[in-house]
């Protein structure tokens, strides 16, 4: 494999860490939207915290327990459905790009 130049390599690796986390926010929205608690596996770590704006989850038991009853709260119309869209097309993902070697 040929060596890359660094300031090549440093901005591919800052343009895949900003996919990652675009992709990363995807399988938020999708988890949620469609109700797959389970599969915030792939998105929290176990001790992650999120904070809501009546409380705050802390570890992946409380948030999914957390979000499967706002779930439940919010679907009044007892559709089985989310009663929010996540909007992902206004993010910005801003990272340190060094363009010297």
């Amino acid at each position: 494999m040929r060596e890359m130049h660094p300031m090549f390599d440093g901005r591919l690796t800052a343009l895949l860490d900003v996919e990652e986390i675009r992709q990363l926010r995807i399988r938020h929205a999708r988890c949620l939207g469609g109700g797959d608690f389970e599969g915030f596996d792939q998105v929290f770590t176990a001790d992650a915290v999120v904070a809501v704006a009546d409380g705050e989850m802390s570890g992946l038991p409380a948030i999914k327990a957390g979000l499967a009853e706002a779930y439940r709260r919010y679907d009044r119309d007892a559709r089985n459905h989310y009663a929010f869209v996540h909007a992902i097309i206004r993010s910005s993902t801003r990272l340190p790009i060094t363009t010297s070697p």
